[in-house]
């Protein structure tokens, strides 16, 4: 029932605004242009700050983490155990310590920094298509060994890779985590939460950061069918995997599991380091006790995480780009090479920020789950902040006037002001919760980060526009100016 909510939420709250924003503003991409020229670019900024936060330093600088904590460490260490092979069980193990986090968290950042710089194109047909791929046929796999499974089989191969009973498990999480095994609650705080929590579970409109690469760009059904196909699919498969994993192996055993590995993984005396996240994908590389299958459903998730580099490697720079198009970076942030046709120095900089995240996260390891929430926050933030601009464009009339989005009303309200209100309820909602959710990993140290990310750039809008007006420059007329098509 979360699932359906909020892919009912994201189909005609978010995808609506950003189809209909990346339209008004054609060839411009990301909400940063549509936040300054329809609220403020005060309150542009700091939105976007936040996004690029999100997906820059730490998007870009906890790929390693993410490629070891939810694929090579289960994937080498249940390929290990099925074949015999005591190497992969040891690799499986080292990669739980810092030194080796770190070092393939470096090595993922300048890998993928060097596709970056030859351009969109080699980006997306060389390695994202390929990665894209190969996590489509790790998916059937996945999906066949849910649909296969069942009670008996787990029982029988749990002892072999966990060392513990099946029954054992459930007891444990009975009594240590009783306040989360409980039975389903059809009552509407529960249903709404749940609903709330699967933000960003069926996001597809990331592209719109790329928007300016895209013909037609000013129609506002392409950008939307573009991002409800894909988004129609991720929802697909969330819902068939948690469908078939709690039929067929219960919903009270993948309870224990995820609080287990939440709070106390060294239950598992011989299981190595694997997160809470990872029980989905664990599970059926248990099950399927064979290292071809486990390693068709590691390499799933191995291009899952680096597809996924793409889309925060074009945030990234493409944020850096816009700001020092409208004067608040220096110049050089928009220099292109004549090369390759990327803004190489700008790739660099964020590079060096994202390999200093990896090894930083790496050694904090009390930070990583940190990291991952406020990374989460950052995001649903930024993205709640254009919501609220979808709510209010109407009333912008210079902007309204001309925008594709105007024809599209409901009972004569614009559509873009409702799917705002919804994406507004949507991500604010979730992002409350994230807040005030202690075993999601918030605390001070988030909060911090937060707030930091939100003041900094406020602050320093106001005290670049004065240099600039100093200098003869009009930033005021840049906001009122929309970058041509």
């Amino acid at each position: 029932m979360g699932s359906i909510g909020g892919v009912l939420f994201t189909v005609f709250g978010a995808i609506v605004v950003f189809a209909m924003m990346t339209a008004t503003f054609p060839r411009s991409a990301s909400p940063y242009v549509a936040n300054s020229r329809v609220l403020h670019p005060a309150i542009a900024w700091p939105a976007e700050a936040m996004m690029w936060m999100s997906i820059g330093p730490l998007g870009i600088g906890v790929l390693g983490t993410a490629l070891i904590s939810a694929a090579l460490v289960p994937g080498l260490y249940t390929m290990g155990v099925s074949s015999g092979n005591a190497s992969l069980v040891s690799a499986a193990f080292a990669l739980t310590q810092p030194f080796w986090i770190a070092v393939l968290g470096v090595v993922v950042v300048l890998g993928t920094m060097a596709l970056v710089i030859r351009g969109t194109r080699a980006l997306v047909h060389s390695f994202q298509l390929p990665m894209t791929i190969l996590t489509l046929i790790g998916t059937v796999v996945l999906l066949v060994y849910w649909a296969s499974a069942n009670v008996t089989q787990l029982q029988a191969v749990l002892p072999k890779y966990t060392s513990v009973g099946y029954a054992d498990i459930l007891n444990y999480a009975n009594t240590n985590y009783s306040s989360a095994m409980v039975p389903v609650s059809f009552a509407a705080i529960p249903v709404m939460s749940s609903i709330l929590y699967t933000v960003g579970a069926f996001n597809s409109y990331w592209g719109v950061w790329a928007a300016g690469e895209v013909k037609r760009a000013n129609n506002v059904r392409m950008h939307y069918f573009s991002m409800v196909i894909p988004c129609l699919l991720l929802f697909a498969v969330t819902i068939s995997t948690i469908a078939l994993a709690q039929a067929n192996v219960g919903r009270d055993f993948l309870v224990a599991m995820t609080q287990i590995l939440t709070n106390n993984p060294g239950f598992f005396t011989t299981l190595p380091s694997v997160t809470s996240f990872g029980t989905l994908f664990l599970i059926p590389m248990m099950l399927a006790d064979n290292p071809i299958a486990q390693f068709l459903i590691m390499m799933m998730m191995v291009g899952a995480v680096l597809a996924s580099s793409v889309y925060v490697w074009l945030i990234a720079t493409r944020d850096f780009f816009a700001w020092s198009f409208d004067r608040l970076f220096p110049a050089k942030f928009a220099e292109i090479s004549d090369k390759t046709g990327t803004p190489v120095f700008t790739i660099a900089v964020n590079g060096v920020i994202a390999c200093a995240f990896a090894i930083v996260v790496s050694y904090a390891g009390s930070y990583i789950a940190y990291a991952f929430v406020a990374e989460y926050a950052l995001a649903v933030g930024s993205i709640g902040i254009l919501m609220l601009s979808a709510v209010v464009i109407p009333l912008r009339k210079d902007i309204w006037s001309t925008s594709p989005a105007s024809k599209y009303k409901l009972l004569g309200i614009p559509i873009i002001s409702i799917a705002g209100i919804l994406g507004l309820v949507y991500e604010f909602g979730s992002l409350y919760l994230y807040v005030v959710t202690p075993q999601f990993g918030w605390g001070p140290q988030a909060s911090e980060f937060l707030i930091a990310t939100m003041i900094l750039p406020f602050v320093l809008y106001w005290i670049i526009r004065k240099i600039r007006i100093s200098q003869g420059i009009d930033v005021d007329a840049v906001f009122r100016s929309i970058p041509p098509e």
